[in-house]
């Protein structure tokens, strides 16, 4: 079993025995697991936070960057296989042994670890930059549903036909429009391919983040760092739909994967894939 991480298990006993149950089962971090992993200011630190997932290094598998993942291809064929960096999860390996005293430690690779968390905590910096206009966005969405549709959501927590529609145009839209702009993705997507991608799979957390927003009133003011928490679990939900699932202590993050990957795997892939 191959479950993504949720940084708030880096150093909780559960993810230990997860590693410890079946030799098969695999701890899949991604680059914000990564950053939490590397706030330590010493050597004995770093030992003391990642000392889960040191002691098994080996079923440790460490994905590419969001930034790279985000303009990937969407073939089917070797979907999880491309996700995966097969250099970092190598050095994370052999940095664990470093560290754990089985080897001098390399300070090329150290610097290497510590690199790809500052290169994540810079793309986190320009995400949080755009949050300001989190609330514009939401209110601009809404205005896509009636009144009743709204009051149904509110009411009975869940959408009405007429709504689920408009909730899956929007998710196209807002998902075609991020890739046009994304600077790594190239080539555009064929119909079946969508639901594969990053960007597309990220935007569907969106809209049930948003949906969520509507639940509780539509409120006007939401703290920017709860904004953050947010997104940052949106996306390591995205990546958990790509694997057996997500290791978490955090029921509303879980909720919100158990609901984004049921729509992927139950209704958006299959409608897709009819259109071949």
């Amino acid at each position: 079993m191959e479950l993504v991480v949720d940084s708030n298990v880096l150093n909780d006993p559960i993810l230990e025995q997860f590693l410890l149950k079946s030799k098969n089962n695999k701890a899949v971090l991604i680059d914000f697991a990564q950053i939490e992993a590397v706030k330590a200011v010493n050597l004995n630190m770093l030992r003391e936070r990642i000392e889960p997932l040191s002691k098994y290094a080996s079923q440790v598998i460490i994905l590419k960057s969001t930034k790279l993942v985000s303009g990937m291809s969407g073939r089917t064929k070797g979907l999880k296989r491309r996700l995966v960096d097969p250099k970092q999860t190598k050095d994370f390996l052999a940095f664990c042994k470093q560290l754990n005293g089985n080897a001098t430690i390399d300070i090329t690779q150290q610097n290497l670890i510590m690199r790809g968390a500052g290169e994540t905590k810079t793309y986190l910096d320009k995400m949080n930059a755009n949050l300001c206009d989190f609330i514009q966005h939401y209110e601009e969405f809404e205005k896509k549903f009636t009144s009743n549709e709204i009051l149904e959501i509110r009411k009975t927590g869940y959408p009405s036909t007429s709504a689920i529609k408009k909730l899956f145009t929007l998710i196209s839209g807002v998902s075609g429009e991020v890739f046009r702009k994304h600077p790594n993705a190239h080539k555009w997507p064929k119909n079946h391919e969508w639901p594969n991608h990053f960007i597309y799979r990220r935007t569907v957390f969106n809209f049930i983040h948003f949906l969520e927003w509507i639940k509780k009133g539509s409120p006007k003011n939401m703290k920017i760092d709860r904004i953050q928490n947010d997104m940052i679990d949106i996306t390591f939900c995205s990546y958990a739909t790509y694997f057996d699932g997500l290791l978490t202590k955090d029921k509303k993050c879980h909720k919100t994967f158990i609901a984004g990957n049921d729509m992927l795997k139950n209704i958006l892939i299959p409608a897709l894939e009819a259109r071949k």
